[in-house]
């Protein structure tokens, strides 16, 4: 069984699939945003990324200056679109080998694959049921300024570049709410798991 885990950026995807693994015998994760970062080390990815973004996408050990490149995407939304033309096809190839991989073992195993950009990639992931992880938006600024990378600017852009959260809801079969404390999300979690063990 397959389920896929999305929502927006800062809202707790990874807080969340930690908690099932703990929680569900058998079960693994497909990391897509682990994936991208791997797909960026990768010499045929950065040249491409070079020719469409220029030189100073390459920083001088020859890999993405992702901070010239996370400015560029998230000023403009052609420049976002060029950058995914690229990366998003890869990380599909890259999910259907995993799922190939790990076919003889699905029958018995869960897989949470967590897929930040699930809706707006408009690629079409293979899974039984989608689960959105959510969270108010100001609670989503405040975790996303912490990060040492970003300022208060940049976290603006990145939370508008991404579909309304309240959007994602509306799609997803299950939705856990990642506004309270550790506890509050818990109990969600553990709700969910009890649902799940019935199915499986």
């Amino acid at each position: 069984m397959i389920f896929a885990v999305t929502g927006g950026v800062a809202m707790g995807k990874s807080e969340v699939n930690k908690k099932l693994l703990e929680l569900i015998p058998n079960s693994e994760v497909f990391d897509a945003d682990a994936v991208v970062s791997e797909l960026l080390t990768r010499d045929n990815i950065c040249r491409k990324i070079q020719k469409v973004f220029g030189d100073e996408s390459i920083d001088e050990s020859g890999l993405i200056n992702r901070k010239f490149i996370r400015e560029q995407v998230f000023d403009s939304v052609n420049q976002r679109a060029k950058l995914e033309s690229i990366l998003h096809p890869e990380v599909r190839t890259e999910y259907d080998k995993f799922i190939c991989d790990s076919q003889y073992v699905l029958n018995d195993r869960i897989l949470f694959a967590e897929i930040p950009l699930l809706y707006e990639s408009k690629s079409d992931y293979k899974c039984d049921y989608t689960i959105v992880v959510a969270t108010d938006r100001n609670t989503q600024y405040e975790r996303l300024i912490e990060r040492p990378t970003i300022d208060s600017s940049m976290a603006s852009k990145i939370i508008d570049s991404q579909m309304n959260i309240n959007e994602k809801i509306k799609l997803c079969d299950f939705m856990i709410w990642n506004s309270g404390n550790h506890k509050q999300l818990n109990k969600q979690i553990e709700f969910f798991t009890s649902w799940l063990k019935t199915k499986i």
